[in-house]
């Protein structure tokens, strides 16, 4: 996807900005992105086989190749068949709770709402759901009829019971994210719920960019979180371009502490 952030083809420019909008923030996706998702997973297996070249600054050692296979394999495979779009929207409103509850337990403020996403987090709060702005680039990846439901959603003033046709539509029409589901989940599990990582409020990421100064909000206005994290995407997009000869991105896979040692120790990719 950050290749083709740098396509000379405005339409795969935009087509890549909103896979990787919805592939890192959000738990559900429209079906275009979902599409588009599945034909990059696609292409990176074919590379892990030997069929495709992979990116020049991308490598995954040939420890970790197996493991990244199976997790691909799985996304790619029936994985997405152990959650609906409704599961996942009910998982995320009760860990959106869960974690409302710890933060009064222990006093915490929750994250502030960041500058310039107000319209996001509104209907994410009501709807559980990542929306785009009519007026931002891949607004025509979201189908006619899930806008115009939205529309009517929205003047209700987000009022949860009148978000069922939006929802309705969504439900029926979107599908999950794949990678934020674990790979090794167990599909003969009757409460599989744990094994789904879509508690996070997708706007996190646009709050934490703004507080390490990485997007100004004010060259934005108007374009909410897509246009802030756009900022970041196309940074890292323009980086790895013009570095792709002199750097090397290691993919790995595994236990978390353990890669952590292994970069401690500067043996990633030699056990």
């Amino acid at each position: 996807m950050l290749d083709d952030m740098t396509s000379p083809k405005a339409n795969d420019r935009t087509l890549a900005l909103v896979g990787l909008y919805y592939t890192y923030l959000a738990p559900v996706m429209p079906p275009t992105v979902y599409e588009y998702l599945q034909r990059k997973i696609v292409s990176v297996i074919e590379a892990l086989q030997g069929t495709r070249p992979f990116p020049h600054w991308l490598d995954v050692p040939q420890t970790y190749r197996a493991g990244v296979l199976q997790a691909l394999r799985k996304w790619h495979g029936d994985i997405v068949d152990a959650f609906s779009v409704r599961s996942i929207r009910k998982l995320i409103r009760k860990f959106r709770e869960q974690d409302r509850m710890r933060q009064l337990m222990h006093g915490t403020p929750g994250f502030p709402i960041p500058k310039g996403c107000e319209r996001e987090d509104g209907i994410y709060k009501a709807s559980k759901v990542l929306v785009l702005r009519p007026n931002t680039a891949g607004n025509n990846l979201i189908e006619a009829d899930v806008w115009k439901a939205l529309e009517a959603f929205e003047k209700s003033g987000l009022d949860v019971r009148k978000s069922v046709k939006f929802t309705d539509l969504v439900d029926k029409t979107w599908k999950p994210n794949v990678t934020m589901i674990d790979p090794e989940l167990d599909l003969k599990l009757e409460n599989i719920d744990i094994q789904a990582s879509v508690g996070e409020n997708p706007l996190n990421m646009a709050n934490g960019l703004q507080n390490a100064g990485l997007v100004d909000p004010g060259l934005t206005r108007g374009k909410g979180s897509l246009g802030q994290v756009r900022q970041w995407f196309e940074m890292a997009a323009k980086a790895i371009g013009e570095a792709r000869h002199r750097i090397k991105v290691e993919a790995i896979a595994g236990d978390v502490m353990t890669i952590l040692k292994q970069i401690t120790d500067g043996t990633v990719g030699s056990w």
